[in-house]
């Protein structure tokens, strides 16, 4: 992008700085301001607080990318702003209560809004979404999709000092790996309807949130989905397990191939990728969005997930 962009960064922890990096490399003219309070960032046009962004603006976009505790203020701060664009990393907030107040304060304002699921831009699973879309495997009976996830090594500070640490700041396997409530209804082009579900502390983890959570839903059409989200599998794991009427498919973060079987004969599709291409397209994919007219908002979907994810949590953690 050749065009000068002035963007806002709020918040500069790991994927922060992440989605800095990239965009010096994406949009290099264009003048980036980080909001943090923290002293040892090396870099320009660092400010303390929104307070003193306006003097700055009109901005291109502000990205939301601290904690998700902090995610309601610094949206509905963001919104006052009136940006072109505004994106938050996942999830949108820490309940459903909180992203309604942003699509209400959303409302008649001509601002693209984007909940950054990564995932989405990952090659394993675009590439098993486009499978299920030409129908290679023909009606969808069953889908299971998995992570694992060590919080010990997952943080690059001591995981009892981050809010993946307290359910209350928006801890826990369950929000901290949305991703995987989103994938199957995002794969399959159908809202997933909750349930069941079980949600508990198993481990020996110093942290006041769930470590583990399994989850069952169902499509309109029928199609059942389990769910499995954990931070304390070592090591990390990704894995989808599909059951149609033509054939299975089966892959994992280990192998990096697809296999798809109907029985006879199987086919294997190797899919690699980096988290870093990943946030690549993800950001392309943002940028892109400024130069629409029409207003964009993936909104509904952030509330969606949002309200399974509160159901997983309600009703599971009574059966622990």
């Amino acid at each position: 992008m050749k065009k000068e962009l002035n963007i806002v960064i709020c918040g500069f922890g790991t994927i922060g700085q992440r989605h800095f990096n990239n965009l010096k490399r994406l949009a290099p003219k264009s003048k980036i301001y980080i909001v943090s309070k923290r002293k040892d960032i090396v870099a320009s046009n660092v400010v303390r607080s929104f307070s003193v962004l306006q003097k700055f603006g009109p901005f291109d976009a502000i990205m939301v990318c601290n904690e998700t505790y902090k995610h309601k203020k610094s949206i509905l701060q963001a919104i006052n702003l009136q940006p072109r664009a505004i994106f938050v990393e996942k999830p949108i907030a820490l309940n459903t209560s909180e992203a309604m107040e942003m699509k209400k304060a959303l409302k008649g304002k001509r601002i693209h809004f984007f909940v950054g699921y990564s995932r989405q831009f990952w090659k394993p699973y675009i590439t098993i979404k486009n499978i299920i879309k030409k129908k290679q495997l023909g009606k969808i009976y069953y889908m299971r999709v998995s992570c694992g996830q060590n919080l010990t090594d997952w943080r690059k500070r001591d995981y009892r000092k981050t809010y993946s640490a307290k359910s209350k700041t928006g801890g826990g396997a369950v929000l901290d790996i949305i991703h995987e409530i989103n994938f199957p209804a995002w794969a399959l082009l159908e809202k997933i309807r909750y349930k069941a579900s079980i949600t508990g502390k198993v481990s020996a983890l110093k942290v006041e949130a769930e470590d583990i959570a399994e989850s069952v839903f169902q499509t309109n059409s029928k199609t059942v989905v389990s769910i499995h989200q954990d931070c304390i599998r070592v090591p990390g794991k990704w894995s989808c397990d599909i059951i149609a009427s033509k054939a299975s498919l089966h892959w994992n973060s280990f192998s990096e191939k697809i296999i798809i079987s109907d029985g006879k004969k199987s086919s294997r599709i190797f899919v690699s990728d980096t988290w870093n291409n990943m946030f690549v397209r993800e950001m392309s994919y943002f940028l892109k969005l400024l130069e629409k007219k029409n207003t964009f908002s993936n909104i509904l979907e952030a509330i969606n997930d949002m309200r399974n994810a509160e159901l997983i949590k309600s009703y599971g953690k009574n059966k622990r």
